[in-house]
């Protein structure tokens, strides 16, 4: 939501606050909130993102309602006048390439093609309205007070830093453990191109593998055979636009121009199994359970997340990563010779 946020600083934090007391001792809700630790963490996020997705529609519908009233319309009215003309309609090029990256399941006959370019119709209107309401909230002095639960202390993902697709020296590391037979993980896939579009050289994704579905080894190991020949990301974008199987791989590396004796030869000698079991033992550790699971800079975020939240969360690891050397310069060592050890044990 685009608006300012109250100052907290009155507010109880999570240390202050008593939850029990064993004898003299008092347990606080920071206490108890780190014994929890992740399931803790993730019911707390949740709450937080059911919160703000009804507090966007209250704020909305008030927002829309006194502008209108300032206008001596209606809600509908005023609508009608700010959004609706900024609409444009659905061309057959958008349908078409909506239904293929949808799939091969998708119909594509006149009744399909309907239902598709209804739906875009619609995701178009309520962007129009969204872009329209954001204006809002700044003509009408929004100020929001909810804030985000405090994130876990960072964790760290063992193993390769490879296959990759975006800058090497990027400031922003993603690693993401996916799967390629998840619908998710497409969904996931598309919004990451888009965030590597608007940070290309900000922002690194590193894939790693957890296959959950039948078939979803081979197409690991496929990606890995690609990464070889340097075709990683050609050859994961091309899993993820259409629905493929394990029986795919070959003519989607006859496709890419790659050299098919070399992947033949990779794929029939299963060369990167235990890279792929080591990517699933590294996700049994961390814990996961589902796909897609994010780590951006050591924060986890789970499922297909939208690209403002992807967005958002990149930013805030990047002013977190600006802010590390002040910080870093702060706590350096005043004398010369605790300075050297320091350089020493670098």
């Amino acid at each position: 939501m685009p608006a300012t946020s109250e100052d907290t600083a009155a507010r109880p934090d999570a240390a202050s606050i008593t939850v029990a007391h064993v004898g003299d001792r008092a347990i606080s809700l920071a206490e108890l909130d780190r014994a929890g630790g992740r399931s803790l963490s993730d019911l707390s996020q949740q709450l937080y993102e059911a919160r703000v997705r009804a507090l966007y529609q209250l704020l909305s519908t008030e927002l829309l309602e006194r502008e209108a009233h300032s206008r001596s319309m209606s809600a509908d009215e005023l609508l009608a006048r700010e959004v609706t003309p900024q609409v444009t309609e659905v061309s057959d090029a958008e349908v078409e390439a909506f239904l293929t990256s949808q799939g091969g399941d998708t119909p594509r006959d006149a009744r399909g093609r309907k239902q598709a370019q209804m739906y875009l119709g619609m995701k178009r209107q309520a962007d129009a309205k969204r872009e329209y309401v954001s204006t809002l909230f700044q003509k009408h002095g929004v100020r929001v007070a909810l804030d985000p639960p405090p994130p876990l202390p960072k964790e760290e993902v063992l193993g390769p830093v490879t296959p990759a697709i975006g800058k090497p020296d990027a400031p922003v590391t993603i690693v993401a453990f996916s799967d390629y037979r998840c619908p998710y993980c497409r969904d996931l896939s598309h919004s990451i191109d888009e965030l590597l579009h608007s940070h290309r050289d900000q922002v690194r994704v590193v894939y790693r593998h957890f296959p959950l579905h039948e078939d979803s080894e081979k197409l690991a190991h496929a990606t890995l055979c690609a990464d070889e020949q340097g075709k990683f990301p050609e050859y994961h974008r091309r899993l993820f636009s259409a629905k493929t199987g394990a029986e795919d791989t070959a003519q989607i590396a006859r496709e890419l121009g790659l050299d098919l004796q070399i992947f033949d030869a990779c794929m029939s000698s299963k060369r990167f199994q235990a890279r792929i079991e080591a990517d699933r033992q590294e996700g049994r550790r961390l814990k996961i359970n589902g796909t897609p699971t994010l780590f951006i800079d050591g924060q986890r975020l789970r499922g297909a997340q939208t690209l403002p939240r992807l967005t958002a969360s990149v930013q805030e690891a990047l002013r977190a990563a600006q802010a590390l050397p002040a910080a870093q310069a702060q706590r350096a060592p005043q004398s010369a010779s605790n300075l050297s050890s320091t350089q020493r044990a670098r």
